[in-house]
């Protein structure tokens, strides 16, 4: 985020990796996504020009985020990187729905198109407590064909 960069100072690359940092939220499951759309489409706060836009989005949302697991490996990348995110106890829920959701429905594929790809998922350096580094766990059992988490 270069607006936080203070104008005349000096910047070096690793400078620029801890200061200039912005956040993001986390990955948002289909279905909480689909909650919160449709919680914000009936109290007004969320608008489309047809009602039928929402089921559209809401349907586009959940392909997206499958087709973003499956085919990540295709495009040569062994992993997802959300490191040092500074997400924490508030995001933890969050992080529990998508993973579970991706654990359920995506199938991701290796460089061949094979659905015998692990998917490693970098979650470290945040600020997870024991327990909630545990909670992560348990979204994405041990064993688990198609992802490995890393806290």
């Amino acid at each position: 985020d270069l607006s936080v960069h203070q104008e005349g100072k000096a910047i070096n690359l690793v400078e620029c990796c801890r200061d200039l940092k912005s956040t993001r939220p986390p990955l948002t499951s289909p279905e909480q996504m689909a909650r919160e759309l449709r919680e914000g489409v009936a109290s007004g706060e969320i608008g489309f020009t047809s009602g039928a836009d929402a089921d559209v989005v809401i349907d586009l949302y959940a392909k997206g985020f499958v087709g973003a697991f499956d085919t990540f490996r295709q495009y040569g990348c062994l992993a997802i990187f959300y490191d040092n995110l500074g997400w924490g106890t508030k995001e933890v829920p969050t992080l529990v729905a998508a993973l579970e959701y991706a654990e359920a429905h995506c199938r991701p594929k290796d460089e061949e198109g094979k659905e015998d790809a692990k998917l490693r998922l970098f979650l470290s350096s945040n600020k997870f407590t024991a327990a909630e580094k545990a909670q992560l766990r348990a979204a994405i059992p041990e064993g688990s064909t198609k992802f490995e988490l890393h806290l």
